[in-house]
């Protein structure tokens, strides 16, 4: 039965005596070697009993205390029996490359690492030195150069390349099972140099995405027709405050004209009869004044409200220019100018 076989290969690791040299700085305590040893154990129970979750923690757990090359080969078998294909095909090829992994034991993890290697595909990514690397949006350890392909699952993926201050290259690419899918992936700073260089001929052409450049910033509400509008408007306000003064006071005055007439009355005049001509006087210069004011902030809010309808209109559609001006003669009150 398979789940015997996969008992005697995790006994056979975990039996094997840990390498130790006199005076070795790296040498684990005895106290982590016994409890490593014991964790790796239950590991081997786990598995002979189909609980390969509690498997993997105990032999991530041993493996924390005494790194050995068995414990990690056996980490990845588990791995690769829950899914996890990526994860458990780095861990056997990382227990390949130690020395303590035993030579009897390394023709069975050879055959896990292949079979675990026809599971999953491979990106072999070349780019600038230094250019930082993500698959999926998750960051591939380490900077351009990369030794070693990429693992990945098969389908469908992501890949961007980026160096500092310089914009992201995206390229999208499909894994298949098994293979190996060399990507090419020329940064800005690359594509100045050698605008017009071609891809190596053993290199599929793939298409390139550039990253997108950002949106410009929306267009501000201050348009010069917003600005002339809000002036206008502005003088509108005041020009009725101003012609409100002025009817006030010339109500004020009216009303002293009434007074003074009472006292002018006789034959002979009187200093009343001066002070009447000059309050009459007022009267009729502050209603002209009321008038002109009033008429200037109707031409102003009406410039204003002109100025606004311009505004909202579609940039294509503005003109280039807007003129207005309130015209006030008599009998007449409008607007004049242009667009």
């Amino acid at each position: 039965m398979r789940s015997v076989a996969i008992g005697l290969l995790i006994v056979g690791f975990g039996l094997q005596p840990a390498p130790a040299r006199a005076g070795d700085p790296n040498r684990a305590p005895e106290s982590d070697n016994a409890e490593a040893q014991r964790l790796f154990l239950e590991g081997m129970r786990a598995v002979d009993e189909g609980n390969m979750e509690l498997a993997k923690r105990r032999f991530t757990a041993s493996y924390n205390l005494l790194h050995r090359g068995s414990t990690l080969a056996n980490l990845g078998h588990v791995e690769v029996k829950l899914g996890h294909v990526v994860e458990g095909l780095q861990n056997l090829k990382q227990a390949l490359g130690l020395t303590d992994t035993a030579d009897s034991q390394r023709p069975t993890i050879q055959s896990d690492f292949d079979a675990a290697y026809a599971k999953t595909g491979h990106l072999a990514i070349r780019t600038a030195a230094g250019a930082r690397v993500e698959v999926d949006g998750t960051f591939v350890p380490g900077a351009a150069p990369f030794v070693e392909a990429i693992d990945v699952m098969p389908g469908h993926h992501v890949v961007e390349a980026w160096l500092p201050s310089r914009p992201v290259v995206r390229q999208e690419v499909d894994a298949p099972a098994g293979s190996v899918v060399e990507i090419e992936l020329a940064t800005q700073e690359e594509r100045a140099v050698q605008p017009h260089a071609e891809p190596p001929a053993a290199i599929a052409p793939l298409t390139m995405d550039t990253a997108t450049e950002r949106p410009s910033a929306a267009p501000s509400w201050w348009t010069p027709p917003r600005i002339a509008g809000v002036a206008l408007g502005a003088a509108a306000v005041v020009s009725l405050g101003t012609g409100s003064y002025f009817q006030g006071a010339g109500v004020k005055q009216a009303n002293d004209v009434r007074g003074l007439r009472g006292s002018c009355g006789g034959l002979v005049p009187s200093s009343a009869c001066g002070q009447l001509r000059s309050k009459v006087e007022d009267v009729h210069q502050d209603r002209r004044s009321a008038v002109v004011s009033w008429a200037v902030a109707g031409g102003a809010l009406a410039g204003a409200i002109v100025a606004f309808v311009v505004g909202t209109q579609e940039p294509n559609r503005m003109s280039t220019g807007l003129t207005v001006r309130p015209s006030i003669a008599p009998g007449s009150i409008g607007l004049e100018g242009a667009f």
